[in-house]
């Protein structure tokens, strides 16, 4: 008896779910309604696809939405639902503030929006926690830069973006892409897009995107694109072609690798001095190039040799921006021993002249 392909029917949830979380978020954006073909035409839907989704709004959710009939058609219309008085104990509000602290980067989102019209309701100098001291957050990305980004993949739209590039030595260029997701890693925010001038997908990091336009033209459709598969093996966001690697660990740092991983699914083997190798497929090597020179003389690239030499050229280039220092101490060390071996031979020569005398 062969099972049913449940990661098929997972997948058709999370679409059916995002369909309608985005009718309530267009709903929230439009307090006069809208009409089933508008709905229909923002989400990329049939019209009876959407009403399916409204009644299921009404019914499981409990949302307010009314129906009114304009211009000969039926037009959506989410109530506004008064709010009883709030109250949070201190432990809800301190959960409340670390979730949109965690969330700053995110911040422009229709997301965060919501959360922020949550904690307005509750006084700004709150109930603290005892032994709870939360540091917030400083944003490094543009709030109408990710408002822009979010606004574009909802629509379906083609976006504008003027963004700086490692690879031009930040220099900033102009691509026209179809916005696919924001992916948040840690702090740091992700736009993972189809560049039309690449022909094919690319990753921004969004602190790096000075200007992003909405255009007029739909975005191509990527049906076929597997962005779980895209994302196998990243190191923070970045993706590339499947790399096994292999790095060593020295003793004093060995036992940090669980702690700053390079990957979650990285593989650990403990060596007899006290050290560990660290063997994990990537995505690329920049990213594990870096992870190497952050551990300095107590980690080493294995293999590839691709990453191997790829960390010796860096190296290389690290210690070429010490160069005249490096000259200036080499001539320093041999006066200073020249000097020492003069003041021998004068040392000596007294104590001969002393042994005659």
């Amino acid at each position: 008896m062969r099972c049913p392909n449940a990661s098929g029917r997972h997948v058709r949830n999370r679409e059916i779910l995002s369909r309608q979380f985005r009718i309530v978020i267009e709903l929230s954006r439009h307090p006069q309604g809208l009409s089933s073909e508008r709905l229909a035409s923002k989400m990329g839907a049939s019209r009876a696809t959407v009403n399916r989704d409204l009644d299921l709004l009404r019914k499981r959710v409990g949302l307010q939405i009314e129906r009114i009939r304009k211009t000969g058609e039926i037009w959506h219309r989410l109530a506004v639902m008064p709010l009883a008085s709030i109250t949070a104990t201190p432990l809800q509000l301190a959960a409340l503030r670390l979730a949109r602290d965690a969330l700053t980067p995110l911040a422009g989102t229709a997301l965060v929006e919501q959360l922020d019209a949550l904690l307005a309701l509750f006084p700004a100098q709150g109930p603290t926690l005892r032994g709870l001291n939360i540091v917030g957050k400083t944003s490094r990305t543009s709030a109408r830069v990710v408002h822009a980004i979010e606004q574009a993949i909802q629509s379906g739209k083609q976006l504008e973006i003027v963004s700086r590039v490692a690879a031009g030595d930040g220099e900033e260029r102009c691509y026209r892409v179809d916005p696919l997701l924001l992916r948040m890693v840690g702090d740091d925010l992700y736009l993972f897009a189809w560049s039309h001038a690449r022909g094919d997908t690319r990753t921004f990091k969004v602190t790096r995107i000075r200007q992003a336009t909405i255009l007029a033209e739909d975005a191509l459709r990527h049906d076929d694109l597997d962005v779980a598969e895209a994302f196998r093996g990243a190191v923070k966001a970045w993706s590339g072609a499947h790399t096994k690697v292999r790095i060593r660990l020295k003793r004093p740092i060995a036992w940090l690798a669980s702690e700053y991983p390079l990957v979650r699914e990285q593989a650990l083997e403990p060596e007899a001095d006290g050290g560990v190798i660290v063997s994990a497929e990537v995505a690329g090597i920049a990213e594990p190039v870096r992870w190497v020179l952050s551990w300095a003389r107590n980690a080493e690239a294995l293999a590839p040799e691709e990453l191997r030499t790829a960390v010796i050229g860096e190296l290389r280039e690290m210690l070429a921006n010490y160069d005249a220092d490096r000259v200036r101490s080499t001539k320093l060390s041999e006066a200073i021993r020249s000097g020492t071996s003069k003041n021998r031979g004068a040392h000596s020569n007294s104590a001969r002249s002393t042994r005659k005398a």
